[in-house]
């Protein structure tokens, strides 16, 4: 199959996955609005709308993200962490305030994000990269953000706020996004360029 057959077969099958989550609501109880518009008026999507799907596909499926942070000396630091988004700007994480990267974090708030699936045949791995600023929840949130926290799976731990406070190990923390982009293959039949890119999106 050559690069391009591959590349619309792949796109069209993360776009089926993402309109089946329309249809039933995210993961997170909001349909995905830029597909059921696109639904309702039958017409094709567009290309943009087309990677924007599939970034939410990709949040939605994957568990793990890695964050990327940086000491008070430039110093970079990159962690995988389990993390529960709510929408698609707002994503929660559970961490011991003294491990590396939450001491980045009080140092620098500015954060850098990829989701992406490394179970995915070689060539067809979709990514989502976002700009974010991270912190701790702040201790008037931290109840209704633990109850969003541990809605995700029903085997999650749900810790109680009384459990990310000090003296507890471990504390509340979520990146505010302020842009999303996507992977894009360069033999996307659209946007490819001949190597493989990123192209902004909105979520």
């Amino acid at each position: 199959m050559n690069p391009r057959s591959r590349a619309r077969r792949y796109c069209g099958a993360a776009f089926r996955r993402a309109l089946r989550h329309a249809t039933d609501g995210s993961a997170h109880g909001q349909p995905h609005t830029a597909i059921l518009d696109t639904d309702r008026r039958g017409g094709a999507m567009s290309g943009q709308e087309r990677l924007a799907a599939l970034a939410r596909e990709i949040i939605d499926a994957n568990k793990y993200m890695t964050l990327a942070t940086a000491g008070a000396d430039g110093s970079p630091w990159a962690s995988p962490v389990f993390f529960t988004p709510d929408g698609y700007r707002r994503l929660y994480w559970v961490s011991s305030p003294t491990a590396r990267h939450s001491r980045n974090i009080f140092d620098h708030a500015a954060v850098a994000i990829v989701v992406f699936d490394s179970q995915a045949p070689i060539g067809e791995a979709g990514a989502v990269y976002m700009r974010a600023t991270a912190g701790e929840v702040p201790e008037a949130e931290v109840e209704a953000a633990a109850e969003r926290y541990a809605s995700r799976f029903p085997e999650l731990k749900y810790f109680a706020p009384e459990e990310l406070r000090a003296p507890a190990p471990y504390r509340l923390f979520r990146a505010e996004v302020a842009e999303h982009s996507v992977l894009v293959r360069g033999s996307d039949p659209e946007f490819g360029t001949g190597v493989d890119s990123r192209r902004t999106v909105v979520l």
